[in-house]
């Protein structure tokens, strides 16, 4: 389950987002978000697109897999926010 600071990060991002920032707000090739994606899940496998996989589909693969990684609970959080602003 989704943690209190992440359900609050997550609507920020979505309200945000509604509000038209215009254009992407994450860089997919320099933030913290992305390398920590890059950096956990490609030793195990290639890395997905964000977009291979809706809204709702992401946070309990990320959680699932980020547990048996043995990720902490704010590492597999930053992933989840960093593939769902780039979905």
């Amino acid at each position: 389950m989704i943690s209190r600071v992440t359900s609050a990060l997550l609507f920020g991002l979505i309200i945000a987002l509604s509000h038209g920032c215009g254009g992407s707000i994450v860089d997919e090739e320099s933030t913290p978000n992305s390398r920590l994606f890059a950096a956990s899940c490609q030793s195990c496998h290639t890395l997905p697109k964000p977009t291979d996989k809706s809204d709702e589909e992401w946070p309990p693969l990320v959680r699932k897999y980020g547990e048996q990684a043995k990720l902490t609970g704010e590492q597999i959080d930053r992933i989840t926010i960093y593939l769902l602003a780039n979905n």
